[in-house]
């Protein structure tokens, strides 16, 4: 069931352990995701459907999968043969995997993997550069790196590939390197950025790269998937009292105002997606309405996009 061993790299231990303490603390909050994880299974058994692959082989590949709690692992386990769990958090996936034995013989967990390399490897995190030149080399080569996909190469690819919301975390921990951390007075912990358009090159590699290692990692015809939360009550409170009908106007103002989580604009990633997993085939992509995610007190907004490999 395990398939750890994914490459000799170092993940930091900084970026490892908040992955671990987010998990940790949302692992308790299965009820709070009841909506959200029927949503999610619903998208990934559409695309199940749409996929050409034979039912009796479909596979599936959860990037980002955590705890589970996105989705029902007992019924992807009736439409899939295999599904890979692929995370940062090996503790949080095997416990995942513990809480359906029924599964052992289609779970495939890979952990801990860093699916962004070398974005949170402890040797560039931590490197120094010992000039402004050298600096900028570095940088730029950094930047390339986000966008390669050889990182992946060691995964198997399957017929679905879901990216559970992974990429507002890879963000993230992509402000952790960048920046500083720091609590306010309202006890939430924000980053403050020294270069605001060293962040925006690398959040744009960073999508980029993301978009570009999920293709690789799908067969040709099948489907990805690409869930995403796009802004909380943190900065949205309204958010917490929001009927569904009402979401779209409530986020298309809040957007209008600049609230929305750094690199996770519909817009934005929509672009991004067509150009690289569609080929630039807008016909084969779609955007789902939102939806609102509940986790404990904070309420988050969600989306997804959908597309379907070229043969």
């Amino acid at each position: 069931m395990t398939e750890s061993g994914y490459d000799d790299r170092a993940i930091d231990q900084a970026i490892l352990q908040s992955h671990r303490t987010k998990n940790s603390v949302t692992s308790a909050c299965a009820i709070d995701y009841v909506i959200h994880r029927q949503i999610v299974t619903q998208l990934i058994r559409k695309s199940a459907e749409t996929t050409s692959a034979p039912v009796e082989s479909r596979t599936l590949m959860l990037l980002g999968a955590g705890n589970c709690l996105d989705v029902d692992l007992r019924l992807l386990g009736q439409m899939f043969t295999e599904i890979h769990l692929v995370d940062l958090d090996e503790n949080a996936v095997n416990a995942a995997a513990d809480r359906h034995p029924q599964l052992k013989d289609k779970l495939r967990i890979h952990a801990p993997v860093d699916i962004a390399w070398p974005l949170c490897d402890a040797a560039m995190v931590h490197e120094k550069p010992d000039s402004q030149d050298t600096a900028s080399t570095k940088k730029l080569a950094w930047l390339q790196q986000l966008q390669e996909t050889d990182a992946v190469q060691s995964l198997p690819r399957c017929d679905v590939v879901v990216s559970l919301c992974l990429f507002s975390q890879l963000v993230d921990s992509l402000s952790q390197i960048l920046g500083q951390r720091h609590e306010g007075k309202d006890g939430i912990t924000r980053t403050s950025i020294a270069d605001p358009q060293a962040l925006e090159l690398a959040v744009q590699a960073l999508r980029k790269g993301h978009l570009s290692r999920m293709k690789t990692l799908c067969h040709s015809a099948g489907q990805i998937l690409f869930v995403t939360d796009v802004v909380s009550s943190s900065t949205l409170p309204e958010l917490s009292t929001t009927q569904q009908s009402e979401l779209p106007n409530v986020l298309k103002q809040a957007f209008a105002k600049g609230n929305f989580f750094t690199g996770c604009h519909p817009d934005r990633t929509s672009s991004d997606f067509a150009e690289i997993v569609c080929n630039g085939d807008r016909t084969r992509m779609q955007i789902t309405a939102p939806w609102i995610w509940m986790m404990g007190s904070r309420h988050f907004a969600c989306y997804a996009l959908t597309g379907n490999m070229p043969e």
